[in-house]
């Protein structure tokens, strides 16, 4: 998320369940007011972005998230 706006927008926007089991899923923010949005939206796992801009954000949700798996080639 970039913005609490954006926090609240998603979560007006989908239907419970759905808002539910995005819950269960890490929400990435750009900032320390979006990471507070997030919590008070029910994320208990927030991911704060460092630097604060889209590239920290990018950077610091694929450390969170690890590697990705390889790729399995067959011939």
């Amino acid at each position: 998320f970039n913005s609490p706006s954006a926090v609240e927008a998603l979560t007006a926007g989908l239907e419970g369940s759905v808002v539910d089991a995005l819950r269960a899923v890490p929400a990435a923010v750009q900032g320390p007011t979006t990471a507070v949005a997030a919590h008070a939206a029910g994320w208990t796992r927030v991911i704060e972005a460092s630097p604060r801009t889209f590239e920290g954000l990018a950077r610091t949700l694929a450390q969170a998230l690890g590697p990705a798996p390889s790729a399995s080639l067959t011939s």
